[in-house]
């Protein structure tokens, strides 16, 4: 087997998925799972989880649980 180089835009996890997957995910992860903008997901309703941390201007870090954000598109999408 040998290694495959990648480019910038791609990463090995846009072809294999996570190596090691995480229920928590960060804001572009999420919105990558669900197939929309980072600041759609933002927008929406969608449940977040606020950890303590150094997250910009000192503001909490947003993660998300997947589980909880593919329930909440699916529920989105039987209310269309």
């Amino acid at each position: 087997m040998t290694d495959k180089t990648f480019t910038q835009e791609e990463t090995p996890t846009d072809i294999v998925g996570p190596a090691v997957p995480s229920e928590i995910l960060c804001q572009e992860d999420a919105a990558r799972l669900l197939g929309v903008s980072s600041r759609y997901l933002r927008d929406s309703g969608a449940p977040k989880l606020l950890l303590q941390g150094n997250g910009p201007q000192g503001r909490h870090l947003v993660r998300y649980v997947r589980s909880e954000v593919l329930g909440w598109a699916m529920n989105q999408r039987g209310r269309n």
